[in-house]
């Protein structure tokens, strides 16, 4: 395969497709149960691993209300702008491992749809653990495996202007563990090898309602839409489109709507 493009969060226009749908439909209601199942409280120093445009951060805010100690850390610095412009606590860049924090430094640290992306999760579990203070607690979140029949459409058109095989390998260039976590037994593996103890497993289901045409801008700011925006001349592009919007069109009408099955892992720091 040719070499695969930089990551969408790294793009301005995607960032802020993401924080614009993509959050909101479907990472914000995982975000408040992952908060909610941490029960943060006043006078906490928190970290939230994966801050992004603050889809996390802010159920956090909510919950232990001001001034609050939370601090955010994010690879890609178009997010941590757009979560800036929206929500005010103090970020840093940095990715996983090696975040720039001293040993212990935190009561509570979060991770939502994070460890699934880096090349390693147990080095970048390793990397939390050591942050995380003794008797402090962490939380992660993970996508499940029920099957999603609007991205398996989207994907199945797209693989009729890329090779399949191209649009897979990006995927799992960019989130090589989200398989494995989709597995309960391997999230708690992977927690108590980072040595966390009394590991809580958790599964929610959420039903993602969202216009066709919201759900289409999601797919094209992808690892997969930067691969095929990459590949295709911009005559292709159009024809990619049209023949997605007649598909989509009559498959689901003006609304996609699925369900996404979540895994939450919450341990405590040994």
């Amino acid at each position: 395969m040719s070499d695969v493009p930089s990551s969408p969060y790294e793009d301005s226009t995607a960032a802020t497709i993401y924080a614009r749908i993509t959050a909101p439909a479907q990472f914000a209601a995982p975000a408040r149960d992952l908060v909610e199942m941490l029960q943060p409280s006043a006078g906490m120093k928190i970290l939230d691993v994966g801050t992004g445009t603050g889809t996390v951060a802010e159920p956090i805010l909510s919950a232990v209300g001001n001034p609050p100690r939370l601090v955010g850390v994010d690879a890609s610095l178009e997010m941590l702008h757009i979560g800036r412009q929206a929500l005010t606590y103090p970020v840093v860049a940095g990715r996983l491992p090696h975040l720039p924090f001293r040993d212990e430094s935190f009561d509570l640290v979060t991770a939502g749809f994070v460890v699934s992306h880096v090349a390693s999760y147990a080095d970048a579990l390793t990397d939390i653990a050591r942050v995380c203070r003794r008797g402090g607690r962490f939380g992660m979140s993970a996508w499940g495996s029920l099957p999603n029949a609007a991205a398996q459409t989207w994907t199945e058109i797209a693989s009729q202007f890329v090779p399949r095989r191209d649009l897979d390998d990006a995927f799992r260039a960019h989130i090589p563990w989200d398989g494995w976590f989709s597995e309960p037994s391997n999230i708690e593996r992977a927690l108590t090898d980072a040595t966390f103890v009394a590991v809580r497993l958790d599964t929610r289901t959420y039903r993602v309602r969202m216009p066709v045409e919201n759900f289409l801008a999601s797919r094209e700011a992808s690892i997969q839409g930067a691969i095929l925006r990459e590949r295709l001349t911009p005559a292709r592009w159009v024809t990619f489109k049209a023949a997605v919007a007649n598909e989509f069109d009559q498959r689901f009408g003006a609304v996609v709507e699925y369900e996404r099955d979540v895994r939450f892992g919450i341990g405590t720091k040994r």
